[in-house]
């Protein structure tokens, strides 16, 4: 039998090895001494983190104590460079393409409940009758008033073909309502509304929601629809509670509107990869068309990006509040066991260099 030390050996050296893979594939080698210091405190907190698991007084769960180290050491960083285990790495499907698995619930807190801020159309939830308004106490047996929204929604989100029992308190229902769901894979829009607006509906508005690898086909798409149904004297892109996503789904959505050749963005990194200028590669969709742009103060990242670089080449007019400030720009980087690392990689700065 192997003893808890030589489990815990083990452990290191696999940890070890990953590093210095990731080091290799990251294609960033350190100097002599940085590669000094990085291998010296690795085989200390190895050292540590062994003696502490296998000859701490009481038991301790390696992976939790695993988990506590790594966010300590996150927390001396920016506050978006994070660890990603299984059920965050799930979450980066939404983030990156839209999609999903999950029973197409929005929630949130309200009054420090738990509720249904608005059912997904087409989802489980939805077609189950699950409504706006719908307090959840329980899910799968598990009562969730002390979890967080984000607790809850790692709760509904599962692989599709999944099963989930969700249990709510309806106004004016006798008693709670309990639903057996079936999660599915759930598609997000980018554009969430097009229309016309203004006396003579001659004003075209559309709400961009996310940044995904669709976001500007998706954009384009709806703008070429509003084309069709009449002429324009304007647009009204809404930018407004758009949290961003995609580096590349904001140059390529800037790229609808500025000049051909013109600068989107600029990066600086510290390695040379990192470090890039995106210019248009395409002629605009509308270039006579007069623009406005709506912000607040949760139109993040990406969305920033195409409020900059609108404003400075002077295609449109920016309106609202200031907006959310984050100017970093993160990549992914693959780690064991379905597990990813988050990291701020450059910042990012407007044509102007505004960052």
């Amino acid at each position: 039998m192997v003893s808890n030390r030589a489990k815990a050996s083990l452990l290191i050296v696999g940890l070890a090895s990953s590093l210095f893979l990731g080091i290799a594939v990251g294609a960033w080698m350190p100097s002599d001494d940085d590669f000094f210091e990085l291998r010296k405190n690795f085989r200390i907190f190895g050292a540590v983190y062994e003696e502490l698991v296998t000859g701490y007084v009481k038991p301790v769960d390696p992976e939790h104590l695993m988990r506590v180290g790594v966010d300590a050491m996150l927390s001396e960083l920016d506050p978006y460079t994070s660890f990603l285990d299984e059920a965050d790495n799930a979450n980066l499907d939404m983030i990156t393409k839209g999609r999903y698995g999950g029973v197409g619930l929005d929630v949130g807190k309200r009054g420090g409940k738990i509720t249904v801020v608005s059912p997904v159309e087409g989802g489980s939830g939805y077609k189950q009758g699950i409504r706006t308004g719908d307090v959840i106490t329980t899910i799968d047996d598990q009562r969730v008033g002390p979890l967080s929204v984000e607790d809850v929604e790692t709760l509904l989100r599962g692989e599709p073909g999944t099963a989930v029992e969700v249990v709510v308190e309806r106004e004016g229902a006798p008693a709670p309502l309990r639903f057996a769901l079936t999660r599915e894979e759930i598609d997000l829009d980018n554009v969430t509304y097009r229309g016309r607006v203004g006396p003579e509906s001659d004003v075209g508005y559309v709400k961009l929601e996310r940044f995904t690898r669709s976001a500007a086909s998706d954009l384009e798409s709806e703008l070429q629809a509003l084309t069709e149904t009449g002429e324009m004297t304007g647009l009204i892109l809404d930018l407004r509670d758009n949290p961003g996503g995609l580096l590349r789904a904001a140059v390529s959505v800037a790229e609808l509107f500025v000049e051909k050749g013109a600068t989107v963005v600029s990066t600086e990194g510290r390695i040379a990869k990192a470090s890039s200028t995106y210019r248009s590669d395409r002629p605009p969709l509308l270039p006579d068309l007069p623009l406005v742009v709506l912000v607040n103060g949760y139109s993040a990242s990406a969305s920033e990006i195409v409020a900059g670089a609108i404003q400075d080449h002077d295609r449109g007019v920016v309106l609202g509040t200031t907006t959310y400030g984050k100017g970093l720009v993160q990549a992914i980087r693959s780690l064991p066991h379905n597990t990813s690392l988050k990291m701020t990689t450059a910042q990012y700065r407007t044509p102007s260099g505004r960052s």
